[in-house]
C-alpha cells in the first residue's frame, strides 16, 4: 500500500463543509428530539397518574441517548473540522476490500486498509444496510480519504476509471438542479 498527503481541493472541501454541517444539524436534531418525546412521555405518564419512579426509568434512557447522539455529532463535527484546517487529503493505492452497500444505500462504500476503515455513505444509508452490509469484495485501485473524519472523498480502479466521487455525490445531494432547468 502506498499513501501520501495532498492538499485539500475545492470540490472536496465543498464535502468536507457540508458534513460539517449535516454533523451540526444531526446533533441538534437528536438533542431536540429526544427532550420533545420525553416531555411527552412524562406529561403523558402523569395525565394517568404512573409513579414517579417509573416515569424516570423510562425519560433518563430517551434523554440520555440524545445527549450521547449528540455527543457523537459533535466529535465527527470536530473531526471534520480539523481536516478541513489541515487542508490536506491522504492519497493512495492499494490492493484491499472494498464493500459496495445495496438497497437504498446503494453509492455508499466502505473500503478496509490495513489500520484503519475510511467510509462514505449517502442519505438513503440508514442504520440497518449498515449494520447488515454484504460481504466486502476485493478492491484494487486508488483512494483518497480525510485522515481526521475518516470521509471516503475518490475511488478509481487501476485503470483510473472513477467509481466514487464524493464531490460529484455531495453536489448532486445538495442541489436542487430542477431550478436551473426551469430557469
Amino acid at each position: 500500500m502506498q499513501l501520501r498527503t495532498e492538499p485539500l481541493l475545492p470540490e472536496y472541501r465543498f464535502v468536507l463543509t457540508s458534513k460539517l454541517d449535516q454533523a451540526g444539524e444531526s446533533g441538534d436534531a437528536a438533542l431536540l428530539t429526544a427532550a420533545v418525546l420525553t416531555t411527552g412521555m412524562i406529561v403523558g405518564l402523569r395525565l394517568i397518574h404512573a409513579s414517579v419512579p417509573s416515569i424516570v426509568v423510562l425519560a433518563v434512557p430517551m434523554m440520555l441517548s440524545g445527549f450521547v447522539t449528540y455527543l457523537h455529532c459533535r466529535r465527527r463535527m470536530r473531526s471534520f473540522q480539523h481536516d478541513l484546517d489541515e487542508a490536506t487529503v491522504v492519497a493512495g493505492s492499494a490492493h484491499t476490500k472494498l464493500t459496495r452497500l445495496e438497497g437504498s444505500a446503494e453509492g455508499s462504500f466502505s473500503l478496509r486498509l490495513p489500520d484503519r476503515t475510511v467510509r462514505a455513505y449517502n442519505k438513503g444509508a440508514g442504520l440497518r444496510s449498515v449494520l447488515l452490509k454484504p460481504d466486502p469484495g476485493t478492491f484494487s485501485g486508488a483512494f483518497t480519504y480525510a485522515p481526521h473524519s475518516g470521509q471516503l472523498l475518490r475511488l478509481a480502479d487501476r485503470s483510473g476509471r472513477s467509481i466514487f466521487d464524493a464531490a460529484a455525490t455531495e453536489l448532486n445531494e445538495t442541489f436542487d438542479f430542477s431550478e436551473l432547468e426551469n430557469a
